[in-house]
């Protein structure tokens, strides 16, 4: 009973965060457009040792590989490609938990109408966000195989918008 209510838990809190950004790809493609090239830039704390963990490199390679060689190319870009990855360790029940969130994004310069304030804003172009479940010892290739699916349907999205 404590090992179902532990992994409930856990369970609930990255669904949460999974949920908390549109649950399916949104895809507003015409911003694409004329975009040939993507930053990747990766947002996960690296808690080196912790059985759940996985290498900034291998997110990033993941990523690259999911995009294929008919995606946008990797380099200095206007266009950002953001992996968001939070995850958790329910030790009772021995699994991991990813809340996997892949945002293209750019940031345009933008004058707030009540105050006349210039700021920067990022403007998504295009969000999608999963969840990956498994045992610490698959959990890498667990990751990796999802972040593989959503960089190929951005690069599906991206293809269409060219």
């Amino acid at each position: 009973m404590v090992a179902v209510r532990t992994l409930g838990l856990a369970g609930i809190v990255l669904i949460g965060a999974a949920l908390a950004a549109p649950a399916s790809a949104e895809s507003l493609s015409p911003g694409l457009a004329g975009l040939s090239t993507v930053d990747i830039r990766i947002v996960a704390p690296q808690d080196a040792g912790r059985p759940c963990t996985i290498a900034e490199q291998e997110l990033r390679n993941a990523m690259i590989q999911g995009l294929g060689p008919t995606g946008p190319q990797v380099g200095t870009s206007a266009l950002t490609l953001r992996l968001k990855i939070t995850t958790l360790h329910d030790a009772i029940a021995n699994s991991c938990f990813s809340a996997l969130q892949l945002t293209a994004l750019t940031t345009q310069k933008v004058i707030v109408q009540a105050n006349r304030a210039e700021l920067v804003a990022e403007i998504p172009l295009w969000d999608q966000t999963t969840l990956a479940v498994s045992p610490p010892g698959a959990h890498r290739d667990r990751v990796a195989a999802q972040i593989g699916q959503i960089a190929a349907r951005f690069a599906a999205d991206w293809r269409a918008a060219q």
